[in-house]
């Protein structure tokens, strides 16, 4: 969530970039950008629109 940093965020930058969705520098930071992403993903994917990457938005990101 906001406010992390470190190698899960940055393979989170990488995955929602390959999908066109996060559009800004993959540096492994989460910052406001990254939870944008985030929730626009969680919303085309129909999960909870938090803005948190827990377990169920992980499945959905590996299984696209």
């Amino acid at each position: 969530c906001k406010g992390m940093s470190g190698p899960d965020v940055f393979a989170l930058q990488g995955l929602l970039c390959e999908r066109g969705i996060y559009k800004a520098d993959i540096n492994g930071v989460f910052d406001d950008r990254l939870r944008e992403a985030a929730i626009s993903f969680q919303t085309s994917a129909q999960l909870d629109r938090d803005g948190i990457v827990g377990p169920l938005t992980w499945a959905a990101l590996l299984r696209m």
